[in-house]
């Protein structure tokens, strides 16, 4: 898959997220020896204690990525700039907004993506 800008992917996952879901996520990229990565979470508002992402959220987060439960950590599921343009695919859906199959949504996913 092209590469994709991680400041880009991180609006486009938020947006399809969004768009999808109804309900705002956040997903923000690593600073430093990070940068690069990405992490999706509950925002702030939905978060409770030390926990990024609170149970209804990993399973909503897991059935839109078309992951399992167990591969979305509670404290947010990250995101290597390996697969970054997987999962900004994953995250638009198996379709476009007019019905049309996104392709890149079912190709399989990068290696060591949910490892």
């Amino acid at each position: 898959m092209s590469h994709i800008d991680v400041k880009e992917a991180c609006k486009r996952i938020a947006a399809s997220l969004k768009a999808r879901s109804g309900r705002r996520w956040s997903v923000t990229h690593g600073r430093g020896s990070d940068f690069g990565w990405i992490t999706i979470q509950s925002p702030p508002s939905r978060r409770r204690g030390d926990v990024s992402l609170i149970s209804e959220d990993r399973i909503a987060l897991a059935r839109l990525l078309g992951v399992t439960w167990n591969d979305v950590h509670f404290q947010g599921y990250q995101v290597s700039p390996e697969s970054r343009a997987w999962v900004v695919a994953r995250a638009k859906g198996p379709t476009d907004a007019t019905g049309r199959l996104n392709a890149a949504y079912f190709t399989a996913e990068p290696e060591g993506v949910l490892s």
